[in-house]
């Protein structure tokens, strides 16, 4: 007696599939009130981006290398907050 086959997904909504998307290139971070600013080439268009946690879901357009940039830019401004400086 053989098993039967599962069948595959039949419904009306079909599985979500994810677009890999090339990471945004970092152009630049720099020091405003409280947070940094990111300046970043996203598939062309430049965009800036204030961050003043290093966990900003706006970060996560760039590559991980870039996202520690900003995240040690973000750390080192609030070290210098936190110290007077």
């Amino acid at each position: 007696m053989s098993t039967p086959h599962p069948i595959s997904y039949q419904g009306t909504h079909p599985p979500a599939i994810a677009t890999p998307r090339t990471p945004a290139r970092l152009i630049s971070v720099r020091a405003v009130l409280g947070a940094v600013l990111v300046a970043v080439n996203d598939a062309g268009t430049i965009r800036l981006i204030r961050a003043a946690r290093s966990d900003e879901p706006e970060l996560d357009i760039l590559n991980a290398t870039d996202r520690a940039m900003v995240a040690s830019a973000v750390h080192t401004l609030a070290r210098e907050v936190r110290d007077g400086s």
